[in-house]
Order: structure tokens, then sequence, then C-alpha cells
């Protein structure tokens, strides 16, 4: 069983001398939480029913801005309760909570600002995982790749994206991760060091940088030519996107939408509308980046882009790929355009499974619409027949359509 399969447990109220109800969880909160919707957003847990004693966070928090009774109503700050941000209620470790003035009838809510890190509240959703991951499951430093991880963090911070989100249940690592990745369309994995690789998809790649090899169909795949899949199904496509954020913890919905389109595709494919829910997301240029990338690669205006490419590999050439990898990959049998076969391609690897010791190895990619022009690529152990990068070669290029390596 992988780490990721492990359940994440919140400490509960049973730790209080008085506590409404013994067991009720604890929960935390990331990100700015004050807006969307109407009335009270997120529950307390009532742990003191002597001093009318409300929990809003299982640790400090930035602010406390408001807070409001079961109807909805506005709960004067002084007059009706006061607000501790950070304070070891009971010995029992720092919380955020709120003290009423008089027994309100409970649930009670509140909206503000999330954790901290030291005096800087946490935005970039890598921050958020990361800081969740090591406070709650007991994750350290050496169990995440640090460089990928900071690059991670970087395209979060480049493309604008934030995360807010209240916790307020138990669930499996990998439950939490899946959903958290799809609001920033990245993926996650556990490398063979055991530690997590998160990548965010941005749609454009860095040529030197991020190609790891090139496959040619003839020389690297098993049956060669004929041995290569592609599914390319017009269903998949989206050119409208509709997008639901602003999640509201006490209604259980969402309070707002946007939509984003792409005209150009459209006009050609009609409307292919795709809705969406992003529970961690209370930000509108988060959704707009989003759906830029998604767009980008989804619309299908670059046929055969976003096309499910499938092979095996003989022996194991390839076994230093992994997923979210990028790949050259040259496949004269595929779709040509404008006289262009299909070689010097990038796919970015999606699954991939290894047959131990002596191979094949089994790749799924995706088709990125992206060709290599006229870029020199290096390689570790200097042979064009090796499959990794040679500085003494170099891809297509102009006119130049000849399989290279």
């Amino acid at each position: 069983m992988s780490r990721l399969d492990n359940t994440i447990t919140l400490a509960t109220s049973t730790r209080y001398a008085n506590p409404e109800q013994v067991g009720a969880l604890l929960p935390d909160a990331y990100g700015d939480l004050r807006y969307g919707g109407e009335g009270g957003l997120m529950p307390c847990v009532y742990i003191d029913t002597v001093n009318f004693v409300h929990l809003c966070a299982n640790h400090a928090v930035e602010s406390i801005d408001y807070v409001h009774d079961r109807d909805g109503n506005l709960l004067g700050a002084g007059a009706d309760y006061v607000a501790t941000i950070s304070g070891n209620y009971e010995a029992q470790g720092t919380i955020a909570y709120v003290t009423v003035t008089w027994n309100v009838h409970p649930p009670i809510y509140w909206r503000g600002k999330g954790k901290l890190d030291g005096a800087t509240l946490i935005t970039n959703p890598i921050s958020a995982w990361e800081d969740f991951l090591e406070t709650r499951a007991g994750w350290v430093a050496a169990d995440f790749d640090s460089t990928k991880l900071e690059a991670a963090r970087a395209t979060c911070t480049a493309q604008g994206y934030t995360f807010a989100k209240w916790i307020g249940e138990e669930r499996l690592i990998k439950a939490w991760l899946n959903d958290w990745c799809a609001d920033i369309f990245a993926d996650h994995w556990l490398d063979r060091l055991d530690r997590l690789v998160v990548k965010v998809e941005t749609g454009s790649w860095n040529y030197e940088r991020d190609i790891v090899a090139h496959v040619v169909a003839t020389r690297d795949v098993v049956d060669g030519e004929d041995g290569v899949e592609m599914v390319a199904d017009i269903e998949n496509l989206v050119n409208f996107l509709r997008q639901y954020h602003l999640y509201h913890y006490r209604r259980m919905d969402y309070s707002s939408t946007i939509s984003n389109e792409s005209a150009a595709s459209e006009k050609i494919f009609g409307n292919r509308i795709r809705t969406a829910n992003y529970p961690t997301v209370r930000s509108t240029t988060h959704l707009t980046a989003l759906a830029t990338v998604l767009l980008a690669l989804f619309d299908g205006r670059e046929p055969p882009k976003a096309s499910l490419v499938t092979f095996r590999t003989h022996g194991m050439k390839y076994c230093h790929l992994t997923r979210g990898d990028i790949i050259g990959f040259s496949w004269d049998r595929g779709p040509a355009r404008a006289g262009d076969y299909y070689r010097n391609h990038l796919l970015k690897i999606l699954n991939l499974e290894m047959s131990l010791p002596v191979g094949p190895i089994h790749v799924e990619a995706l088709d990125t619409g992206v060709r290599m022009n006229a870029d020199a690529y290096y390689d570790a152990d200097g042979g064009p027949d090796s499959g990794y990068f040679n500085a003494d070669y170099w891809f297509g290029g102009a006119d130049d359509l000849s399989i290279k390596p």
C-alpha cells in the first residue's frame, strides 16, 4: 500500500472538558475565506458549553472577520463575541476561537483568513498542501521531491493560482491530492524514491530543459509503425468552460460561476461545453488563468493536439521515463498536415508501466500539439541511436522533416 493510501485524521473535541459533542472533528482553514454567498460560511465547533467557546480552526489564523448565528444573522464583535486568533485554550494546543457573550444556539459560523506561515497567510496551493501533509500526516521535507515542488510552487505563483479551503473531514491523502490537483490542472505521483512529485501544467515547455528522450516508432516501438495507436475523440474537445467556485460550506453548494470560451474553436466545432467545480478556488483571476491553459490544450484548433497516443517500447532503454515527462516522438504513419510527417512532435507522458526486468515499457501519452523545430539536444552517452539528446544532432526544423536522431 502506498503512503498516499493513508487517511489523514484530525484532532477531535474530546480533548476539551465541556464540548457540546464528543469526537467532533477540529478543522483547518487555509487562504482567504471571507467572501462568497450570504450569511455564515464555515461552521465552528462548540468546544466549551460552559464558557460559550466555539473553535474556528485547530491552529492560529490571520483574522476572524465575521461571525454569524445559525440563521445567518451577523453578530457584533465585542457586543456579541470576542475573537481570539491565536490562543492555547485549556492548554490543548494553539487554536483560533470565538467566545460569545451569551449562549447563542449553535452552530455559529465564521469568515476570515486562515493559517499563517510565520507572519504570512498561506495562499500558494503547493505551500498549503505541503503544510497540511507535514502538520496532519507527519510528512517531512524528505517526503517531497524538493526540486519539482519548488518548480510547482513557482508555477502557481506565476499563474496567479491560490488555495482557500476549510478542511473538516478525514480522507485518504490521494483523495485530497486528486481533488486539489484538479483545481490547478496538476498531476501528482510518488517517484522511485517514494517522494511526492507535483507537476503543474502550463501548456508550454522549455525544450532543452523539459524534453528527456526522443522515441522513433520504426526503431523503438514494439511492432514499429504498426505498434502505435492514437485516439482523437471530438467528445473530449472543450471550447466553453463553465467554472463553479466560492464553495459555501454551510449551504454545501457554489456561490458563483464564471465562463470562458474559445470563439475560434466554437466556429469550427460548435459549442463543446464542460462544467467544472473548483472547491479550493475563490479567485476569478485563478479561474481565468486555468481556463487559458485548458482551452489551449483541449479546444481542438490544432489537431491532433489532445489526442491519446499509446505504444510499447523495446527493452528497458526508456526506463528513465516517468509520468509528466515530455518526449519527442516520430511516427511516419501518424496524421500529417501540409506535407509534414508526424515527426519530432512532443508528447506528455500520462501513464507508464514497466515489465521488469527486460521490458517492454507501455506508454500512454498526450499529444501537446507542439513540434520541435531546429532545437539542439544533449546526450549523456553520445550516440544518435540512444534516444537521448546529443549536441551533434538536431531535430528537424524548417523544411527538414527527416527523423533525427
